[in-house]
């Protein structure tokens, strides 16, 4: 996730981090790095508010199509690709 919203910052309108696990003591300064660069995030949830503003959503190729959250995705109809299918859009 911070690989790809590195990528994204000044590519993208907007770029939003929502992350259900707390914020690692080993990525708070690369973080907080990002954060001053625009970077919106959320840490230990996926909130409606994230999903709602979200046109793009790209997770990790790791994440079951069956979690709750992608259900919920799908179920709003947003576009979901995985971190390795960004680069297709920027080639």
């Amino acid at each position: 996730g911070i690989a790809s919203a590195r990528f994204l910052l000044g590519k993208c309108s907007s770029v939003l981090l929502s992350e259900s696990n707390d914020l690692s003591e080993a990525y708070k300064s690369e973080i907080e790095s990002l954060q001053k660069k625009g970077l919106k995030t959320e840490f230990g949830k996926n909130s409606d508010e994230f999903i709602n503003e979200a046109d793009l959503v790209i997770i990790s190729p790791g994440i079951s199509p069956n979690t709750e959250i992608v259900k919920k995705l799908s179920s709003l109809n947003k576009q979901i690709i995985s971190d390795i299918e960004l680069a297709r859009y920027f080639i």
